[in-house]
């Protein structure tokens, strides 16, 4: 929360000062201070500081440049920061220098990690030709990746496979991704995204209460926003087996689910799901639940209506 951040106030700009006036740190301890200070900025959408620091890492690599590895991995720190900002044109600049060090180098490593971020993009905007080409891409360089780096190629590869229809084979790359994060010591807090993938297919299974408890039991590692987007994820999941199953009424979570997501501005909610997300939008404007909010994300997503004979 607020409060938490607050607190690393001080030590965030001690690391800012610290990385302005030394010139003796290692290029890839630098690497790693700089991207844990950018998150921090990225956390508090702190952009003024964020371009600050990346200006002066900017300057300092021009004047000594560091390995084409060091380098290839900065570019992707940019990249995907600017990514977040929704700075378009900046995050192109980084791909392009980042794929330019690829295609000169190899780099497996970085060239797996790229895949694992164009792949939800590729989803996100139907390219689902290129998607393919990426998930064997994937599957090729897969077995010469470290245990540290393979979750994220499962987890981009789940991605498609529910986006494609093929759900028992998405649980399975999650459920191995999930034991890699175990043999790892990943910690529970870190795995909530996996483990929120894994509660989607398990409602694309129509296995909704198994779907519900995986949910469940990250409340104990997710707290603040987290916790709160976690509340808004488990009411879909129970709207989701109410619509499914006619499992009670499904206005009061219907309400809670949408209530929240509003709150939250969160239209992401089963993003491989499709269908499914156009029929619990249907329902709740039938119920005139949150219909601002739910007629953009129809808008926003190019949600196919359920029912085409309707009027609305």
């Amino acid at each position: 929360g607020p409060s938490a951040q607050r607190s690393f106030q001080p030590e965030a700009q001690a690391l800012a000062a610290g990385l302005r006036s030394r010139l003796d740190i290692a290029p890839d301890e630098r690497l790693a201070l700089t991207k844990s200070l950018l998150d921090y900025h990225g956390q508090q959408m702190d952009t003024l500081a964020a371009a600050r620091l990346l200006a002066l890492e900017h300057e300092r690599m021009g004047l000594a440049p560091p390995a084409p590895l060091v380098q290839a991995r900065w570019w992707f720190t940019v990249m995907a920061h600017h990514g977040y900002f929704g700075e378009a044109a900046q995050a192109a600049h980084a791909r392009e220098r980042l794929q330019a060090l690829i295609d000169a180098q190899g780099f497996a490593e970085v060239r797996f990690a790229l895949l694992t971020v164009d792949m939800p993009e590729l989803l996100k905007t139907g390219q689902l030709q290129r998607a393919d080409k990426v998930h064997r891409e994937i599957d090729a360089l897969l077995p010469q990746m470290g245990a540290g780096l393979q979750p994220q190629g499962l987890r981009a590869q789940a991605m498609y496979l529910a986006q494609r229809g093929d759900h028992a084979a998405a649980l399975a790359c999650i459920d191995q991704l999930l034991a890699i994060c175990s043999d790892v010591e990943v910690p529970e807090r870190d795995q909530g995204a996996y483990r929120v993938q894994r509660a989607n297919v398990l409602v694309a299974l129509q296995r909704h209460d198994e779907a519900v408890a995986e949910l469940e039991r990250l409340r104990p590692s997710q707290t603040g926003t987290q916790g709160e987007l976690l509340e808004v994820l488990r009411a879909f999941a129970l709207a989701a087996r109410a619509v499914d199953t006619a499992h009670g009424d499904p206005a009061p979570v219907l309400a809670e689910a949408f209530g929240g997501a509003a709150r939250l501005h969160f239209n992401r909610f089963f993003l491989t799901l499709p269908e499914l997300s156009a029929r619990l939008c249907q329902a709740a404007l039938d119920g005139g639940i949150e219909p601002e909010f739910t007629r953009a994300t129809i808008r926003g997503r190019h949600l196919t209506a359920p029912d085409r004979t309707r009027a609305d």
